[in-house]
């Protein structure tokens, strides 16, 4: 769904339509993110690690949200738009979900 956001952000970002429909996508993305973390890490990993696997998840979100606005201000002055910030965000969630869709299937539970 974020990289529906971003295109829609692409292709229509001056149309207030298409703005608003991104924002509810990334709304419903950012809404399941940490129980969908939650969830993989439980199927994939010892309840043992669970808490500094998931807090490590949790930081990295949370240096991802400070980091974000700052390199897509960034790269705003210096090229006059968010264009560039965005075809790197599509690219970067595309991978990732490639990553996460490559996941062999879960270790039976016990």
């Amino acid at each position: 769904m974020p990289v529906i956001s971003c295109v829609l952000l692409l292709v229509g970002g001056d149309h207030v339509s298409l703005q608003s429909l991104a924002a509810i996508f990334v709304g419903l993305a950012l809404g399941a993110e940490v129980d969908v973390m939650a969830y993989i890490t439980t199927k994939y990993f010892r309840l043992h690690d669970f808490g500094a696997l998931f807090g490590g998840q949790v930081t990295a979100i949370a240096v991802g949200a400070a980091i974000g606005p700052l390199g897509a201000a960034v790269i705003f002055d210096r090229y006059g738009s968010y264009a560039p910030f965005l075809g790197f965000a599509i690219v970067a969630m595309l991978i990732s979900s490639a990553a996460l869709a490559s996941l062999p299937r879960p270790p039976a539970q016990a």
